[in-house]
């Protein structure tokens, strides 16, 4: 029996990060009250002309078939891959998207340019639950966050004030030795908000990955481990949310210093190899 939760979240569907949301809740026991399935279609000047002529479901489709098209003769290979670096978790077939309505009762499809996109903003404001999950897309703006009138969960890999920005996972393994993650509540600023839980997991450790090359581990790493662990501490803090019995959206949080910790940048390459070397078994 599946225990419904006061909940949106916006699925973007183009990313690996809402299909182990979606999975980690059902198999904990919970559904999401909605998913606003969210594809972004960029009004570049090819999908423009795309999206006048067959509109922007097919459009959207259309570049996912390329897609595929493109991984396909690789596509046995990046299984494989995909199979050893989630080694240790209940494994999710990332190269497959099964139907959303398996998740929850109700699904909206809603198409934007970027997360800026007033259909976004009106389609999210529109739902009745306060608490919304992002699952990705890009760069939570102003419009979202100030005018949805939605509380909305980010986790991110790193502990938080300590490791901020980009490739977190990378500089807590470096830097800490192991990933950690936090589960905190956006606000306008880079990894601030007001922290509801953090949780450190084991060092990494890749099995048989030492004929991949460091960008092929390291586009695995985000694609098919990363997502473990962001799910996993997001199912940790629902938990908690149902052990305190409090509303998602109300949860015990404490607020950052901004001052305190530090903003990472994306690794320099050379660094990034070294790094991405060091987590083969």
């Amino acid at each position: 029996m599946q225990k419904e939760l006061d909940l949106v979240v916006l699925a973007h569907t183009q990313s690996p990060l809402h299909l182990a949301y979606l999975t980690y809740l059902h198999r904990n026991g919970y559904t999401p009250k909605k998913i606003l399935a969210l594809t972004i279609v960029p009004s570049t000047g090819k999908t423009q002309l795309l999206k006048r002529f067959v509109g922007e479901h097919f459009t959207a489709v259309a570049r996912r078939v390329v897609q595929t098209l493109v991984s396909f003769p690789r596509r046995r290979q990046i299984r494989s891959l995909m199979n050893r670096v989630q080694a240790g978790h209940e494994p999710i077939d990332f190269q497959r998207l099964p139907r959303l309505s398996a998740f929850a009762s109700e699904v909206e499809q809603v198409f934007a340019d970027s997360l800026e996109d007033p259909r976004l903003l009106n389609a999210v404001r529109a739902q009745e639950p306060k608490a919304l999950l992002f699952t990705g897309g890009g760069i939570v703006g102003p419009s979202l966050l100030e005018k949805s009138g939605k509380t909305i969960f980010h986790v991110h890999p790193g502990l938080v004030p300590e490791v901020k920005g980009s490739d977190g996972f990378l500089w807590s393994s470096l830097v800490r030795g192991a990933p950690g993650y936090s589960c905190f509540y956006m606000n306008a600023g880079i990894d601030t908000g007001d922290i509801i839980l953090t949780k450190e997991f084991d060092p990494v450790r890749l099995p048989d990955c030492d004929q991949e090359t460091p960008d092929q581990l390291y586009d695995a790493i985000l694609r098919f481990l990363d997502p473990h662990l962001r799910a996993q501490t997001f199912v940790d803090v629902v938990k908690m949310s149902e052990e305190q019995d409090q509303p998602l959206d109300q949860l015990p949080s404490r607020r950052q210093d901004p001052n305190e910790g530090r903003t990472y940048f994306f690794m320099q390459s050379k660094l990034k190899r070294i790094v991405v070397e060091s987590l083969i078994r």
